[in-house]
């Protein structure tokens, strides 16, 4: 079964996730597709490389030609294939749940770097800057005694947190500057200088992987958002193995002073709990779940001396819950990174689950999540691997089993929620011809794929990774502008904004209401709602009116005039979300999502290039058909022997990378 991991805690942060159900009944009441495309209007929109394949499979896509990291000069931005093809040229438009789950991304990740850099960093920097006063005066009273060497390794552990945040706290101790220069450095795996242990391929409990400290994601887009994941990183990517009882007494001399402070274990809680609603519980041990278990020993520091006490601690730490990613080195950690179910089910279809399988895929999440086309992908891996295929039975069992509950415990899971119906079987009377032809399929996979994508981008810090062994002819119809008539992944997208800001606006990290007059004004809080609330608007116009194509309703002219300028609806929230002032990153981005150190380039990276030109055949307003236009993700998946920042990756996707490829 799906684990859970604690729950979601109590906390301020309360929303519910609407439950929107897949469809499975229904009948289509629109036409049949045509055989041919002669007599479709706006075909002179479509290069005439691509109307072969249009013509057999009613849907083309054309790569966009060129990029270049100046938007201005060459613009990546999903708003430009709407605005000049659809509004510029006067297509027809065909808004599809890619750009839904485009224009999600864009105000997620903007509302998380908005409460990292404005609220949860000054927290951390206070955090860190108390932790290290209390480590030294641990350090100090323990000076002498036979825990002497743990409690100075706690204080240097602190110190190095706190110097890579860029707080201040005067000289630092040489295993620190030893912690830090592997931290700046990003690339080695190894034991920590601080904390100790053991790291060898036969015993990997010693072992940080600092390469997963890189600043990447968006904490490339400002000074403070790179050291709030430095920081971070630290508190998290530093583990205390419950199977060491050296390396465990340190980490309960670094917990020690969190838990007996009420400021520090608020501050924790501050940054803690609101993460927990966005992406999810710590996979391993917390400090305070440590400090449950090790009792009153925490009263009398001296007592963990004593290998036995600690052996003990680890022991009871075991029977609270297990660790279920990379659960052959269990950990606890100040800020550990946390459960989510995407990982766990890569974890579980390699070694050793899957014995000998080190390679994973993210075609193998759209699978367990039911993609048809995915699964067909990824059947030769059942034979290669046995074990592989009845491991994905049972997870695409436990996944279709979850409940709404299950699904709304976290942000992330919402995401992960939408995400499944994109991968749903389009193949049931309900949808159109068009929706049900294995050239639909390859498009929602895609879809999908692109979209996951920016999930593990904006989540990149916290989410922990698996790890293996011009105008028409006059004489054509005006166009009819169309929805992907997919109204569940409209309407989950939806229901999972709402979610975020309800949230949000509980834990008082956005402005309980919005205030469009004021935008960009010194409340960043404001600007997120006003974000939040218009995409929630969108969404939820898109979902109605791609619930009443799907009926055989005719959309209203209003509908119809708010479709054709969809483009600048898009633009608003492209330069509202942006990390600069009226300057919107290119949208190309990638994320690294498993590690397997067995091959010569270990991380397996994803990664979107620009938006794909879409060209669909769909009815038009005159009893016949046209050709509507729209954006699509277009996908990347390839091993790297480095983990590659948004920015180097805009440097190869310029260079001129192969395209749409899954090596």
């Amino acid at each position: 079964m799906v684990p859970v991991i604690a729950g979601r805690p109590a906390s301020a942060f309360e929303a519910t996730l609407e439950e929107v159900p897949l469809l499975s009944e229904g009948s289509w009441p629109g036409p049949a597709w045509p055989r041919t495309l002669d007599d479709v209007t706006y075909l002179d929109t479509v290069p005439a490389e691509f109307r072969a394949v249009l013509e057999r499979n009613w849907i083309a896509v054309e790569p966009q030609a060129g990029f270049s990291r100046d938007w201005l000069a060459q613009p990546s931005q999903w708003s430009a294939v709407y605005i000049h093809r659809v509004e510029y040229e006067g297509t027809a438009a065909f808004v599809t749940t890619d750009m839904a789950a485009h224009a999600w991304h864009l105000v997620f990740d903007k509302v998380l770097r908005d409460a990292e850099e404005q609220r949860l960093l000054p927290v951390l920097e206070r955090f860190l800057a108390n932790a290290v006063e209390a480590a030294r005066a641990q350090a100090e009273s323990l000076r002498g005694t036979d825990v002497a060497d743990a409690a100075m390794r706690a204080q240097e552990f602190w110190e190095a947190a706190a110097t890579v945040t860029g707080v201040d706290v005067g000289p630092i101790g040489e295993r620190a500057r030893e912690e830090v220069a592997l931290v700046e450095a990003h690339t080695d795996v190894s034991t920590s200088p601080t904390v100790g242990g053991v790291c060898s391929p036969e015993d990997r409990s010693g072992c940080v992987d600092y390469s997963l400290m890189t600043p990447r994601g968006h904490y490339t887009a400002s000074d403070d958002l790179t050291r709030y994941f430095k920081g971070m990183s630290v508190l998290g990517g530093v583990g205390f193995s419950i199977d060491d009882p050296d390396m465990l007494r340190v980490g309960l001399l670094v917990f020690r002073p969190i838990v007996a402070d009420p400021g520090l274990a608020t501050d924790w809680a501050t940054i803690y709990d609101p993460t927990v609603f966005l992406v999810g519980t710590a996979d391993d041990y917390t400090p305070f779940e440590a400090a449950a278990a090790a009792g009153e020993a925490l009263q009398d520091p001296e007592s963990l001396a004593d290998p036995a006490l600690v052996a003990d601690v680890g022991d009871r730490l075991r029977t609270v819950r297990p660790v279920e990613i990379d659960p052959e080195v269990p950990s606890a950690r100040v800020m550990g990174p946390r459960f989510v179910l995407d990982a766990w089910i890569l974890d579980q279809l390699t070694h050793p689950s899957v014995p000998d399988r080190t390679s994973p895929s993210s075609l193998d999440v759209a699978s367990v999540f039911g993609d048809d086309l995915a699964a067909e992908v990824q059947a030769p891996e059942a034979s290669a691997f046995p074990g592989y295929g009845e491991t994905v039975a049972e997870l695409a069992a436990d996944v279709d089993g979850r409940t709404i509950d299950d699904w709304g415990r976290t942000v992330y899971d919402g995401w992960l929620y939408a995400l499944q119906a994109v991968w749903a079987s389009k193949d049931l009377d309900v949808y159109p011809p068009l929706m049900r032809t294995d050239a639909w399929a390859a498009k929602d996979l895609d879809t999908g794929l692109g979209s996951f994508t920016e999930l593990k981008h904006d989540t990149i810090l916290y989410a922990k990774q698996g790890f293996a062994e011009g105008e028409g002819p006059p004489d054509q119809v005006p166009p009819l502008h169309w929805v992907e008539p997919d109204p569940v992944t409209f309407g989950r997208f939806a229901a999972l904004a709402r979610m975020l800001r309800d949230g949000l606006v509980s834990g008082e990290l956005m402005a309980a209401e919005s205030d469009e007059e004021n935008l960009y004004d010194d409340d960043p809080t404001n600007d997120s709602r006003v974000a939040v609330d218009q995409l929630i608007a969108m969404l939820d116009r898109l979902a109605r009116i791609a619930g009443d194509e799907l009926a055989g309703r005719p959309i209203s002219a209003d509908d119809n005039d708010w479709l054709g300028s969809i483009g600048g609806s898009l633009e608003q929230i492209e330069f509202m979300t942006a990390p600069s002032a009226f300057e919107p990153d290119p949208s190309p981005l990638v994320a690294d999502i498993f590690t397997d150190f067995a091959r010569n380039d270990p991380y397996l990276e994803v990664a979107t290039g620009p938006p794909d030109v879409v060209y669909v055949v769909v009815p038009d307003a005159g009893g016949g058909f046209e050709v509507a236009t729209g954006a699509v993700f277009s996908f990347y998946e390839f091993w790297n022997d480095e983990r590659l920042t948004d920015e180097e990756w805009w440097d190869r996707v310029a260079a001129g990378v192969g395209h749409d490829h899954v090596d």
